[in-house]
C-alpha cells in the first residue's frame, strides 16, 4: 500500500495494483494534459491535470464503494475504472471542436479510446491480478452493475472535477459536502441514487455545477482560447502535418511544441495569449427552431463550419483565419439524477423546482460567439448578418 498527498482529498491511499496502474505510461502521460485545457489564461493556478483527476475518482470510488457495502472485488474493478477513466483524453482535454472531428472520422469519442487502450495496454496485467478487464471497460462507459456510480447525474466523475477545478481556480462554487453525501447514496434495483433526506445537499451539487459552468468552463475568454486551438488543430491536420489519430499518445506539450514548429498562426496566437475578441454574439432565444438544429449540427461538423468560417471571412474582406465562429453545445437540461424515497426511485427534478430553475437559466446563458482580431470589431454586425444569412 501507498499514500499520495492531495491538496483536495488529503490522503489518498492505494494498492499494489493500483500503484502499477498509475505508473504505466498512459496514466503518466495525464500529467501533462491540463485539466481544464486554456483556463490557466483566465485563471492563472488552474495548471492541475488529468493526472490528480484521475487519482481522486479513484479515491471518490473507493469511498462510495465503502458507503454502499460493495464487495472487495467490485470495489477494486470501480476504483482502477476510475483511475482508467480519462486515459483517451486528448491533449488540453475537452476541446469540441477536435472531439467532434475525432466522431466524424473515427465514431467514437474519448471514454471509447480509453476503454480501448485499456484492452490493448492492461489486459494482460488485469487478468493476472484476477481483474476482468471488460469489467473495467464496462464502468467507464457508465455500464455494468455499478457504472452509474462512475457516469450518471452526480458521479464520482463529477464530485472530484468540482472540487479540485474550484480548489486551482480559487472560486467557491464547487464545494460539496461529501460526507453527507456518502451517508445518503443507495443502490437498490440496479440504480444509483441518492436518499430524499439529502435532497437539499443534492442541489447545492447541482447548484455548484452550474455555476462553475457559467463561470469557469463557460467563460468567453476560455471558450475563444478553445475555438482558437481546435481551428488551429485543425489547420494541421487539414495540411497533413498532424494527423488526429496521433492526438491519442500526444500531451500538451507535444501540441504547443508542434504549433512552434508548424508556425500555425493562431495556434500561436494562444501560445502568447493574443486572443480573438467577440466581435458580435448571438443568443438562444434569437435563432428559429431550424437555425438552432442548423447550428447543431454544424458544431458536430467541424470541416463544414470551417467552409463557412472561411467563406464570411471572405465576404468581410479579411485573411481565411482571421475570423472563427464558437457554437456552445446545444443546451441540455439537468442530467438525470436518482432520489429515493418510500421505496421507489424518483427524478431529482420531480422533487426540486431549483433544478427546473436552472434548465431555463442554462438555455438563457447560450450564446454563438463571432470571433476576430481586435482591430475587426467593427465588422461585427455585418458579421453576424452574413452568418445568419450563410447557415
Amino acid at each position: 500500500m501507498h499514500i499520495i498527498k492531495d491538496p483536495v482529498h488529503k490522503d489518498i491511499v492505494i494498492s499494489d495494483i493500483e500503484t502499477m496502474l498509475v505508473d504505466s505510461p498512459s496514466v503518466q502521460r495525464l500529467r501533462n494534459i491540463k485539466q481544464l485545457g486554456p483556463t490557466h489564461l483566465v485563471y492563472p493556478s488552474a495548471m492541475h491535470s488529468r493526472f490528480e483527476h484521475s487519482l481522486g475518482t479513484m479515491h471518490l470510488a473507493g469511498q462510495v464503494a465503502d458507503a454502499l457495502k460493495i464487495k472487495e472485488n467490485e470495489k477494486q474493478e470501480l476504483k482502477i475504472a476510475g483511475l482508467l477513466h480519462d486515459i483517451g483524453h486528448f491533449p488540453y482535454s475537452h476541446i469540441h471542436r477536435v472531439e467532434n472531428m475525432l466522431k466524424q472520422q473515427t465514431k467514437k469519442g474519448h471514454a471509447d479510446i480509453s476503454t480501448d487502450k485499456i484492452i490493448e495496454e492492461y489486459e494482460e496485467l488485469l487478468e493476472k491480478n484476477s481483474i476482468n478487464p471488460k469489467s473495467i471497460t464496462m464502468l467507464v462507459k457508465g455500464k455494468g452493475k455499478y457504472g452509474q456510480i462512475l457516469s450518471s447525474g452526480i458521479d464520482i466523475d463529477k464530485m472530484d472535477y468540482l472540487m479540485r477545478d474550484a480548489y486551482f481556480t480559487g472560486t467557491a462554487y464547487g464545494l460539496i459536502d461529501l460526507s453527507r453525501l456518502f451517508s445518503t447514496t443507495v443502490f437498490k434495483d440496479s440504480t444509483f441514487g441518492f436518499l430524499k433526506k439529502g435532497l437539499k445537499n443534492i442541489e447545492s451539487v447541482v447548484l455548484s455545477r452550474h455555476l462553475m459552468f457559467s463561470a469557469v468552463y463557460y467563460h468567453e475568454t476560455v471558450e475563444i482560447a478553445m475555438t482558437m486551438l481546435g481551428r488551429s488543430i485543425q489547420n494541421l491536420c487539414d495540411s497533413s502535418t498532424l494527423k488526429i489519430e496521433s492526438l491519442k499518445t500526444m500531451d500538451d506539450i507535444d501540441l504547443v511544441s508542434l504549433i512552434r514548429k508548424e508556425k500555425e498562426k493562431i495556434g500561436l496566437l494562444v501560445d502568447k495569449r493574443m486572443l480573438y475578441k467577440t466581435i458580435s454574439s448571438i443568443n438562444y432565444k434569437e435563432l428559429d427552431k431550424s437555425t438552432k438544429i442548423q447550428c447543431n449540427r454544424l458544431n458536430e461538423n467541424p470541416n463544414e463550419l470551417k467552409i463557412i468560417e472561411k467563406n464570411i471571412a471572405k465576404e468581410l474582406k479579411l485573411n481565411a483565419d482571421d475570423f472563427l465562429v464558437h457554437i456552445q453545445p446545444t443546451p441540455k437540461s439537468i442530467e438525470n439524477t436518482k432520489i429515493f424515497d418510500n421505496n421507489r426511485f424518483f427524478d431529482l427534478e420531480t422533487l426540486s423546482p431549483l433544478t427546473k430553475t436552472l434548465k431555463e437559466e442554462q438555455i438563457n446563458e447560450w450564446k454563438l460567439l463571432l470571433l476576430s482580431k481586435k482591430e475587426n470589431i467593427a465588422s461585427g454586425k455585418q458579421a453576424k448578418k452574413v452568418f445568419l444569412e450563410n447557415i
